[in-house]
Parts: C-alpha cells; structure tokens; sequence
C-alpha cells in the first residue's frame, strides 16, 4: 500500500512514504500440515524479504508462538499481550512425568524439597518451576527412576489458563 501526504500546510513538505502491513486472517485454516508448512515458509520468507509487519488471527497455538507478540482475546477483549515467552513464562509451567521403583522414597524427597506432586497412571507429575530441587532428588534418587519425561508448557496450556477451560454459550 503507498500512501501519498500532500501539503496542508505551505510550510510542511509533500512526502511519499509506503506503509508495510499485511492482514492474515486465519491463513491455514484447513490446511494439511504439509501445504501448512509451505504457506508459513512462504510468510516468513515475505516478512523477512519485505520487512513487513503481520497481524495474524488463527486459532493454532502453535501458529501464535511463533510470532514477536500475541494478544489474545476473550470476549472480543485483548485480555493478554506480551511476547510468546513472556506469556508461557508467567502462565504455565514445565513439567516431569517419573516413574519409580521406590515410591516412598521418591515421595519422601519431593516433599522434603517442597516439591509439587501428584501421581496418576503409575507415574508422579512434578513441576518442575524449582529446577534446582527437581535435579537434587533426580540425583539422590537416580538408582530408582525407571523412566523420565519433561515436558515443555505450551501456548495452548497458556490460552487455557488465561480464558478458563469451560467452553461458554454465546449470547
């Protein structure tokens, strides 16, 4: 888009100036993950070559987390904007799922190092927002683990905890 200024004023000077926005309103929506990826590569590529600005709506978290800054709307109402780190940072929270062969002594460790737990399916849950106590009870322990998974919290875990899991009427 160009947008030509023209003097109001005899004083100011005409200037030509060209503004660099694109609007992309759920782009792949529909889309298999391969033609997905082809049209994300295609954006980058633009943004980048173009240095443009995007404004994207989509309702693919993963889509969002890649851009420099989201804002996420409840209600027709920006609720939360900041970056995508910023947001997982301040909104979820990593976590490790271990199974053990000692389930009282593992049990015993996470609670001297005031770590929170839970246990479902065979296998505690625990946060792992003090990485520092988590890595001293693997340590201690690390004889009797039997397996160990962390997971990363994700933008839909952020969305969720900013605009509640129950789905509501409109109206």
């Amino acid at each position: 888009m160009v947008c030509r200024c023209y003097r109001i004023h005899h004083n100011l000077p005409s200037s030509t100036f060209v503004i660099k926005v694109l609007f992309l309103d759920e782009p792949t929506t529909g889309l298999d993950p391969q033609t997905r990826a082809h049209i994300w590569e295609y954006i980058m590529k633009l943004q980048k070559e173009r240095n443009i600005t995007i404004f994207l709506t989509t309702h693919y978290m993963e889509e969002a987390e890649i851009c420099n800054k989201i804002a996420i709307m409840d209600g027709g109402v920006i609720v939360a904007h900041d970056t995508p780190y910023a947001l997982k940072k301040k909104y979820t929270k990593d976590k490790a799922y271990i199974n053990t062969n000692d389930e009282e002594g593992f049990k015993r460790l996470l609670t001297e190092h005031q770590l929170n737990y839970s246990k479902k399916d065979g296998f505690y849950k625990v946060e792992a927002e003090y990485l520092d106590r988590l890595l001293e009870v693997l340590s201690v322990h690390k004889e009797h683990i039997t397996n160990i998974e962390i997971k990363k919290g994700t933008f839909n875990d952020v969305f969720l905890e900013i605009t509640g899991k129950k789905i509501r009427e409109e109206g």
